[in-house]
């Protein structure tokens, strides 16, 4: 996607497809201040990239809104969550905020894309019907070439809709005629393993 001209070394940056695609590329990493993590003021992302976050999925007139985050924002079951602090779980008070401004405006076609535990999954970003986020969803994409995470094995019904460690790369495929996202997963060998429809 390349640097943004203006501000060579910010990370965060968002492209456009026409009417079908807007892609929001954060930087999970380097604006992160673990000192907060516990208070209200917690930050995972600076205060100005989670601003233009907030006012991008808001004002988009893009059919899909893709997040690609480095480490997933749903919140994760059982033993997963003992690594929470290296991701948006640890940073709670910011999480919330970001899920809130997308379920409290209705934001629709809102898809989170991450990687980095090493596995694949399918599932609601919230961990409960009726509870945050739980009209979101997300993809984590892997493992790539790399030795399975069996945490994988946590994710289950009705949170998650699929999950594995078989090695894989994803293909999506958006829809606006219908406002459907269809995910695929596909092994070394070329061969999807697993393909779900979903509404986002």
């Amino acid at each position: 996607l390349g640097r943004e001209a203006a501000d060579a070394d910010r990370v965060w940056r968002r492209r456009r497809w026409g009417r079908t695609l807007e892609l929001f590329v954060l930087d999970c990493r380097s604006e992160r201040l673990p000192s907060t993590r516990e208070g209200e003021d917690a930050q995972y992302v600076s205060p100005e990239q989670l601003a233009w976050l907030q006012e991008g999925l808001a004002g988009s007139t893009a059919v899909f809104k893709v997040v690609l985050n480095s480490v997933g924002i749903t919140d994760f079951p059982g033993l997963i969550d003992f690594g929470s602090d290296d991701r948006w779980e640890g940073y709670a008070a910011q999480r919330e905020a970001l899920l809130d401004h997308v379920d409290g405006l209705g934001i629709s076609g809102v898809l989170w894309v991450a990687g980095d535990f090493h596995f694949a999954s399918l599932g609601h970003v919230g961990s409960e019907e009726g509870e945050r986020g739980w009209d979101q969803w997300e993809v984590l994409v892997g493992p790539g070439a790399q030795t399975a995470n069996p945490l994988w094995r946590s994710c289950r019904e009705p949170q998650f809709t699929f999950a594995s460690g078989t090695n894989n790369y994803t293909e999506l495929a958006f829809d606006p005629m219908t406002g459907a996202v269809t995910v695929r997963f596909i092994d070394g060998d070329g061969a999807v393993f697993e393909e779900q429809t979903i509404t986002p």
